[in-house]
């Protein structure tokens, strides 16, 4: 299967116009579209699961792809197949190459990739779970006009380059998701970003519902490295996506569901049975135990942390770690680098490549104990001889994928 070429386009007018050309396939199921920048794909994670357990056929269209391209279009969690996203592609292709002879620009790989996502899930879900790729306003996702809930998770500082450098004009452009009439939810959070979306809301005739973290109690997590905890009426919701992003994320995916009017039983088993890849992923639960998580940006950074402080506390600690040089890795290694007993630095992929060498340069400055890695094997092999309790990989999720079988 040929490779899409990726390159950042905002504006809706082609996507648009390719979807009407289609027949608007975006319209055909109910949509939640979802937006912010840390918890997307964790709250889209538990919003699925609980849909699921109440008997809906639930669609889904995540980025970026980390394994496969097929791992983003899902229909209650299986993924769309070879042949079926073939399909769909050739269709979507040839109805693009129409958009230049009316004078519309050609589609960028994602809007290409958006409008194969909707084709597909127009015929084979009830509702379904849109996750939007960057940023909101100007999206390629947002052309979704049957849609019955709008999501904003956690906003912080990323994308800057395209979004504005301020908390307020990030906000703004997620905010540009907000339809008129369809309910938002939200979590509590940084006043700015609070105040914008109230803001836009009230504009826009939005009922607006946030999911406050002053309402979780009894947090514990058991032997099993199961997560449990409160939140007003419910009582020891259990969940085995870990960390405590996480709880942020169960408890706007309650305030979301609560909106549609889903059962409370329906959430509580939802919870407890979603999962997500490479968000605080434990996967060896013996000693070392190794832990993988995306972690890419200076407020994950922080949320994980304070998880590791939580859940770690007593235990000693290796790094493995790999990020892009656009992504302000200085507050990141200074947010969690003194915490390891020893780091060992991998170098990302791509005309956006951070080296092994110049990542543990800034390591140093907090930790003297790193060691840049020539490749994955090798800082895998040492990791596993550093003796320590816990092995915790981050960064770049598609650096993750490669360590799938450690």
């Amino acid at each position: 299967m040929a490779s899409l070429d990726y390159n950042i386009t905002l504006g809706l007018e082609s996507i648009s116009k390719l979807c009407e050309l289609l027949g608007n396939p975006q319209d055909a199921f109910r949509s939640i579209h979802i937006a912010g920048t840390n918890g997307k794909g964790s709250t889209g994670a538990y919003i699925e699961s609980i849909l699921i357990e109440n008997g809906i056929t639930v669609g889904r269209y995540t980025s970026p792809a980390v394994r496969s391209i097929f791992e983003t279009i899902t229909v209650n969690r299986t993924p769309i197949t070879l042949d079926d996203y073939n399909t769909c592609k050739d269709r979507v292709i040839k109805v693009s190459k129409r958009l230049e002879s009316i004078g519309v620009r050609e589609p960028s790989a994602f809007e290409l990739e958006t409008a194969i996502a909707f084709e597909y899930l127009s015929t084979r879900c009830d509702v379904a779970i849109i996750e939007v790729g960057m940023g909101g306003r100007l999206d390629a996702t947002n052309v979704l006009h049957n849609k019955i809930l709008s999501v904003i998770t956690s906003i912080s500082l990323d994308h800057t380059q395209y979004l504005g450098d301020t908390l307020t004009s990030i906000a703004t452009e997620k905010c540009g998701i907000i339809q008129s009439g369809v309910p938002t939810v939200t979590i509590m959070q940084h006043h700015d970003v609070l105040d914008t979306i109230y803001d836009v809301c009230k504009r826009k005739g939005s009922n607006l519902s946030v999911a406050d973290r002053s309402n979780v109690l009894n947090v514990a997590l058991d032997g099993n490295y199961i997560l449990h905890f409160d939140y007003l009426a419910y009582k020891d919701l259990q969940s085995q996506m870990l960390g405590d992003f996480q709880i942020d994320n169960a408890i706007l995916s309650i305030v979301a569901c609560e909106t549609l009017n889903v059962p409370k039983e329906c959430i509580v088993r939802g919870i407890s049975k979603a999962v997500w890849k490479y968000r605080f992923e434990i996967v060896r639960r013996d000693r070392p135990l190794i832990v993988l998580d995306g972690c890419h940006n200076a407020d994950a950074s922080l949320r994980l942390r304070k998880t590791l402080d939580d859940y770690f506390n007593n235990m000693s600690i290796c790094y493995i770690m790999g990020i892009f040089k656009d992504k302000d890795y200085k507050t990141i290694v200074k947010n969690l680098c003194d915490r390891a007993d020893v780091v060992y630095t991998i170098s990302t992929d791509g005309i956006r490549s951070l080296s092994a060498e110049n990542l543990a340069k800034v390591v140093r400055s907090y930790n003297d104990n790193v060691t840049p890695c020539y490749s994955i094997e090798q800082s895998i092999k040492l990791a596993r001889s550093s003796n320590t309790d816990v092995i915790l990989v981050f960064g770049s999720l598609s650096t993750l994928s490669q360590f799938d079988e450690f």
